[in-house]
């Protein structure tokens, strides 16, 4: 301290001294002059005013115990909560006080004051420990949150831009999820579910071609020359919608027909996306996507231990409808309808709340709303017998312990999650070997 420096003159102490000081500690030292007198006289108005330890104490915990309590999850809101309580923790402690017996109270007072996502991550971390935990413990765990949470700010915001969100779209190999309305009566339904639609009769169904839609498929995003839709007419066998055939405009086609009305069920619907989805990641030639082993938590803490697919190309994250029952969900009625490569389409009509952690207890914990399809993918990568001598995998912890394995697809993790999941670490071997990529579920390798 420059108090104690016999290097300095007290005019150089004092030049130093009101330098430092500022808001009312500068108001009261305005009138000294710079002297070798005067900086005996200001050190003691300032340690006569400042150096109350038991002021210092009452402020510093108070600064505790009003701590902000969080209504939303953000980086930002997190920052703040853990700095307020280290910066006071740090000067209590330098006030002589035992904080480091103190963290019964400091864990319980702060994580009183997570939002629910962060309090719910809290306890599934803890799981069934029965020892109370150290402070150190959850200030590591606000570090990893905040870490995970800054990560993922930059696409949170780019999935707000129209222009980045199509971009994204086109480059799923898996679905996307967009909102749609019945061209007709602008329900939330497709058209060929409308009832409204399958009481007219095929000539009063005109509107589709006034509307420029493809007679095949009812899409409005191209003609019937550019449809790839193999579908033709039950009738006729020619290149337009059994409900558009003109033998029929008679009478108003029954909208229970099975004849000619689409398949609408939630099984039928959930076959096309798991057709689209199984072309998708089953390619010829040799392959390896990123795979990992986790836990999957219903909100009554149940868990399986299952294996994931993650994909950053897919806005949200499917889990199987084996899942959902094994975890006896409780379903959300969604309406979704999902786009895939080539226009590819498919409804999903149900989803679930899930949490997701690492098969290690010690990570952190994820939760997000998942939609439910019949089944996901059958991914079959073609087994390397060299998987494990590759030299730029070398004792890393894998998060899928065989990625070469057969077994099941039971959830995608989409870009939802994807994010929060990266941790800084790539590791590279040569051209034919797949690339390591560190996350807070192991290395993945694709």
């Amino acid at each position: 301290m420059i108090h104690d420096d016999q290097s300095l003159t007290n005019v150089e102490r004092m030049h130093y001294l009101c330098s430092c000081v500022k808001g009312d500690a500068s108001n009261v030292l305005d009138h000294l002059a710079v002297t070798n007198d005067n900086f005996g006289i200001a050190w003691n108005i300032l340690v006569s005013r400042y150096d109350n330890k038991r002021r210092l104490i009452t402020t510093h915990l108070q600064s505790l115990f009003n701590l902000p309590s969080l209504a939303t999850e953000t980086s930002k809101d997190l920052r703040t909560l853990r700095d307020q309580t280290n910066k006071a923790i740090q000067a209590l402690s330098n006030l002589d006080r035992a904080t480091e017996h103190w963290d019964d109270w400091l864990v319980f007072l702060v994580s009183q004051k997570l939002d629910k996502s962060s309090r719910k991550a809290w306890e599934l971390k803890l799981g069934d420990t029965v020892e109370y935990p150290r402070y150190r413990e959850l200030d590591q765990f606000l570090t990893s949150r905040i870490r995970a949470l800054d990560a993922i700010a930059p696409a949170t915001a780019s999935e707000k831009s129209p222009t980045t969100s199509k971009k994204k779209n086109l480059a799923s190999h898996t679905a996307s999820t967009v909102p749609f309305s019945c061209a007709l009566c602008k329900a939330n339904h497709l058209l060929y579910q409308c009832s409204t639609f399958l009481k007219l009769t095929p000539s009063q169904r005109e509107f589709i071609k006034n509307q420029k839609r493809c007679v095949n498929c009812f899409s409005a995003k191209h003609s019937v020359k550019e449809c790839t839709n193999t579908r033709a007419c039950r009738q006729c066998s020619k290149r337009h919608y059994t409900l558009l055939h003109f033998d029929n405009s008679a009478q108003p086609v029954d909208a229970k027909s099975p004849s000619t009305s689409a398949p609408t069920s939630t099984e039928s619907v959930t076959v096309v996306a798991t057709h689209l989805l199984s072309k998708a990641v089953a390619p010829s030639f040799k392959i390896l996507l990123a795979t990992a082993r986790v836990r999957v938590y219903s909100p009554q803490n149940r868990f399986v231990t299952v294996r994931a697919l993650l994909d950053q190309g897919s806005v949200s994250t499917f889990i199987s409808e084996s899942l959902a029952k094994r975890l006896c969900l409780a379903r959300i009625n969604r309406s979704v309808l999902l786009t895939g490569i080539n226009e590819m389409r498919s409804v999903v009509r149900h989803a679930a709340h899930i949490t997701i952690t690492p098969v290690c207890r010690d990570g952190p914990a994820y939760t997000t709303t998942a939609l439910i399809l019949r089944s996901l993918t059958k991914y079959l990568p073609n087994r390397v017998d060299t998987a494990y001598n590759w030299k730029h995998v070398a004792g890393l912890e894998l998060a899928d312990r065989d990625p070469m394995s057969s077994d099941p697809i039971d959830i995608i993790i989409g870009a939802d999650l994807f994010g929060m999941l990266v941790l800084g670490g790539v590791r590279k071997g040569s051209e034919h070997e797949p690339i390591a990529q560190n996350t807070t579920l192991g290395w993945i390798l694709s």
